[in-house]
């Protein structure tokens, strides 16, 4: 935890990644997808269609192309491919990852250039929500190719080119059905609507909450560059939380008490934060533990209710 409490002065972009892959990531998540019908017992590198553990981006290449991709091999790791599904045309890179144990398929979205302005933390609450849901895919913000990617990790263990496609098919699948997450068109209106109405219902003199009722609902805080975090706050005294920072993700859940205008929060796994508690409205409140800089909660709109934290 002292290494959350040492990161809060961090700078900030809100970046949600899975931190993929060999090409200077780390790997988030290791999913089971291999086939019964398939013989776990094929000797590797074998070329027959039993299933393959691929060990070279030709051997990743040839099983795309099996399943009817075009591909390319980019590095000594990795392929890439297009993925057609009307409207949209997603470009797709899978990588091997260095032990060449996982597959890590990536599927691009929409290019943000400028994350504070495009991508608004309601947006990233409602990400991190339908990635819960829809576990092993995972939405995420990669810095270097500037883009929202949804992705996925697979064991490197009897694969197919059915298999590989099915993979890229899911992606391409879930990335139409919740194409409202990741449009950039949508994302920029979402941030213009939060930038240019009015804050109401503001008193002029900040008010101490005085109940674990008086914060119940969803907030989320940024600063500006590589930090942010998601709370949901319940009127029994329980939290959820999700902190972010650059390429990190560190989740926590338990219990919160307000007492002489203090919150502190402890968590299962034996996080704690405290620190001073200004309600500024129903709507913000802000929190400042220990001499860090005080971070500004606002109340997650009536209408977001897909960014929902309450099962972190």
């Amino acid at each position: 935890m002292s290494k959350l409490l040492n990161t809060l002065t961090a700078a900030t972009i809100l970046i949600l990644s899975p931190s993929l892959f060999a090409d200077d990531d780390d790997l988030f998540s290791d999913v089971k997808t291999k086939s019964v019908f398939e013989n776990s017992a094929t000797k590797q590198g074998s070329a027959t269609s039993l299933g393959q553990h691929v060990t070279t981006p030709e051997v990743l290449r040839d099983l795309l192309k099996t399943a009817g991709f075009e591909v390319k091999v980019v590095s000594s790791q990795a392929v890439t491919l297009e993925k057609n599904l009307d409207p949209w045309t997603f470009p797709v890179m899978m990588v091997i990852s260095e032990d060449e144990k996982l597959i890590s398929t990536m599927l691009g979205l929409a290019t943000i250039k400028d994350v504070a302005k495009e991508l608004p933390p309601a947006t990233l609450l409602k990400m991190m929500t339908a990635s819960q849901e829809n576990a092993p895919l995972l939405y995420s913000y990669h810095g270097k190719r500037e883009r929202i990617e949804l992705s996925r990790i697979m064991k490197n263990q009897d694969l197919t080119g059915l298999m590989l496609r099915d993979a890229v098919n899911q992606l391409a699948l879930l990335a139409k059905k919740t194409s409202e997450l990741w449009s950039t068109e949508t994302a920029v209106s979402s941030a213009k609507d939060n930038t240019s109405k009015p804050e109401t219902n503001v008193p002029t003199t900040p008010q101490p909450a005085t109940s674990s009722a008086a914060l119940a609902g969803k907030w989320s805080a940024a600063k500006s560059a590589t930090e942010a975090f998601a709370v949901q706050l319940s009127s029994n005294g329980t939290f959820s939380l999700v902190y972010i920072n650059n390429d990190k993700q560190v989740k926590s859940s338990g219990n919160f008490t307000i007492k002489d205008g203090s919150l502190s929060l402890v968590g299962t796994d034996g996080v704690k934060l405290e620190g001073k508690l200004t309600v500024k409205s129903d709507q913000e409140f802000t929190f400042e533990p220990g001499s860090s800089t005080p971070l500004v909660f606002r109340k997650a709109k009536q209408d977001d209710s897909a960014a929902d934290v309450s099962n972190l």
